[in-house]
């Protein structure tokens, strides 16, 4: 569509919302008409098309049918959209969106809870990292990484007073609980293939290096997903993942539950067995402890959560406090996209998460209720699964780092540190 003939569009459009009370069904038509408008101008590669795109990290792909299926619209002003999440699940992570457009149509502000975005902000944002992606390029793809922490400790984002009391009640809520039984419902999405799977499941913590995390697919739980497709069709809905992990200090054990199968993993002990790991380096970022495996819910590090993300405050009252996490150092900026947590004010317990992935198509969220929340390891009482009826695989041979390790240095612990 011509850029001038999109632009005439909008400005009809916002024409339309002047009229005074307007009928329910007169409203649902301009809603309509906006989204459209806002898909048709998606696909321009100019700057109006980057204007409509930002839309992408808080509504999702910006398609009138996935837009119309994943929320529900309506205008509090001419000029200003409510969009509310139709799933529950989503409810928790954006309460109330709220989009304020110009008079062609295209959008201003995004408002999610208590926090603001100015579009123009991001468009900039989006632009300087594509610039310096375009920079990389032309220096052969080399991209000069450090591992040191206090280099990376310096250049942590600044923090609110508000976020930052957040932040330290959380992690005290996790360095209070050495022992957690905690029940789940996970979701995945991937826009990638269009598929959306569910599960239910068991985390076990037993600080600092002991846990299981369980999950047993389940059925569908809608009669078809609230995501679209490009072809305008729902999501595929199947059954998640059986999955067993098992930490027992040093070791990781991955059990196949359907064939009564299992195999232990030694885990890399300092940072030069994990960098020297080859295959394995991406698996040990995420499975080196339980707390990582599933982060953001136990064995909670404060120096890490504040110098490897920026945290702003999406929620703040007495239902719920959410905070929205952009990885900027250490091993998750290379993993996420972004976090979202949902905090219980009452107890500073997490109660949900969102995690996005790097490439920003698969999202797996995770819902969760407490069942033994305790400083004693003790309250779990026998948690570990008897295998003795199950096949050993053997043990995958760990990493042999003797010949990595120059004489006189010593290797710095990988794991998290003990709480």
């Amino acid at each position: 569509m011509d850029r001038r003939l999109q632009k005439w569009l909008g400005i009809l459009v916002l024409g339309l919302l002047g009229t005074a009370r307007l009928s329910a069904a007169e409203t649902d038509l301009q809603v309509e008409s906006v989204l459209q408008n806002w898909e048709s101008i998606s696909q321009d590669r100019g700057r109006d098309g980057l204007t409509v795109r930002t839309l992408q990290s808080f509504l999702g792909p910006v398609r009138e049918a996935n837009l119309r299926e994943r929320f529900a619209w309506s205008f509090c002003s001419p000029c200003e959209l409510q969009a509310v999440p139709t799933e529950p699940a989503e409810r928790q992570f954006l309460p109330d969106v709220r989009v304020v457009i110009d008079s062609s149509g295209l959008p201003k502000s995004v408002t999610i809870g208590q926090l603001k975005h100015e579009v123009l902000d991001l468009v900039r944002q989006e632009i300087k990292q594509v610039a310096a992606r375009e920079l990389i390029s032309q220096d052969s793809g080399i991209v000069r990484v450090s591992f040191n922490p206090e280099g990376e400790a310096s250049n942590s984002p600044a923090v609110n007073p508000r976020v930052s009391e957040v932040l330290s009640r959380w992690v005290a809520g996790s360095m209070a609980a050495n022992a957690v039984r905690t029940t789940f419902r996970r979701t995945d999405y991937d826009s990638a293939t269009e598929v959306e799977s569910h599960a239910t499941g068991t985390l076990i913590y037993n600080a600092p290096y002991y846990g299981l995390y369980q999950s047993h697919s389940v059925s569908k739980t809608a009669a078809q997903s609230t995501r679209v497709g490009l072809d305008g069709q729902p999501y595929v809905q199947l059954p998640g993942q059986e999955t067993m992990l098992l930490w027992t200090g040093g070791n990781l054990t991955h059990v196949d539950v359907p064939s009564q199968r299992y195999e232990v993993h030694q885990l890399p002990g300092s940072v030069r067995q994990y960098l020297c790991g080859g295959s394995f380096d991406a698996v040990w970022q995420t499975l080196i402890a339980p707390q990582t495996a599933l982060p953001m819910v136990v064995g909670l590090q404060e120096k890490e959560l504040r110098s490897n993300y920026d945290w702003k405050l999406v929620t703040d009252n007495q239902t719920a406090i959410i905070l929205h996490g952009t990885p900027v150092s250490g091993a998750d900026a290379m993993l996420y996209q972004s976090a979202q947590v949902v905090i219980d004010p009452a107890t500073f317990r997490t109660r949900a998460t969102r995690m996005l992935d790097i490439s920003g198509t698969k999202e797996t969220v995770h819902e969760f209720t407490d069942q033994v929340v305790s400083k004693d390891g003790a309250a779990l009482g026998q948690w570990q699964p008897d295998l003795s009826e199950f096949e050993c695989l053997g043990e995958v041979p760990g990493v042999e780092p003797a010949s990595f390790v120059e004489d006189g240095q010593s290797a710095a612990p990988l794991l998290p540190a003990a709480e």
